[in-house]
């Protein structure tokens, strides 16, 4: 079984690679889910809008 990279190294990861190669909804989706990990909930809500905003019928970031 592997282990998970901490709330925070995943953030600093996705956003990373949100910033060399643009955000996407599934990358959004994915830091929302980390952030909600460390209760940073205004910004996993932020993610999850965007998401939406991006691809409004990405049904994942509306049952996140």
């Amino acid at each position: 079984m592997f282990a998970h990279e901490s709330p925070n190294t995943m953030i600093d990861e996705l956003s990373h690679t949100m910033s060399t190669d643009g955000p996407s909804p599934e990358l959004l989706l994915e830091r929302a889910y980390e952030y909600r990990a460390i209760d940073k909930m205004h910004l996993a809500e932020m993610d999850l809008k965007l998401s939406i905003h991006m691809k409004a019928d990405y049904a994942e970031a509306y049952v996140a």
